[in-house]
């Protein structure tokens, strides 16, 4: 799985993305650091399952199981739709897309990084799918919390978060006039 590095970076890169757009964030009460820690918390949301396992010193007991199915980007949707209705926050249906992207987004990561692959489609099957093509080394738990193999995921990755939100913050800003 990649690490949160790489996660946050797409969070934060949507972040960006988002406040490009003015016609798309109509309907948003705000967009701020609020929305920012939105995406960033619903781009990490499917890595919550290594909690358990790093209080039971096995993360690969928990993690990357059926939090990484497919589904989880559709609760966390309904789940930041009611939260953005009952805090009146603006479009309901904005903040079900945003943290539906985040967590598939997630999940479409760790399909196509180095590992056991993920457990997309749960519960119809716990088989794992992984990608042929890797594009992340990402982490391995089974090194240990503290590994020299993480430096080149730290790397890595860093390097693809500074990349990518660059090139985001290069994007033409979206016209706020409406012809």
């Amino acid at each position: 799985m990649p690490s949160p590095i790489a996660h946050i970076s797409v969070g934060y890169a949507m972040y960006l993305v988002v406040r490009r757009a003015p016609g798309f964030l109509r309907t948003l009460r705000f967009v701020d650091w609020r929305l920012a820690v939105a995406l960033v918390f619903f781009s990490l949301l499917p890595d919550a399952d290594a909690a358990p396992g790093l209080l039971t010193g096995d993360i690969g007991l928990f993690h990357n199981t059926i939090s990484h199915s497919l589904l989880t980007g559709v609760a966390a949707a309904v789940f930041a739709a009611v939260a953005a209705r009952l805090a009146r926050l603006g479009s309901a249906w904005r903040w079900a897309i945003f943290a539906l992207l985040c967590c598939e987004i997630h999940i479409l990561m760790d399909f196509v990084c180095h590992g056991r692959g993920v457990m997309a489609f749960w519960p119809l099957t716990s088989l794992r799918f992984r990608s042929p093509i890797v594009l992340f080394y990402g982490l391995h738990w089974s090194d240990g919390l503290i590994s020299m193999n993480h430096v080149w995921t730290i790397l890595t990755e860093s390097v693809f978060g500074i990349s990518l939100i660059w090139l985001v913050s290069r994007l033409p800003a979206g016209s706020s006039e409406r012809g």
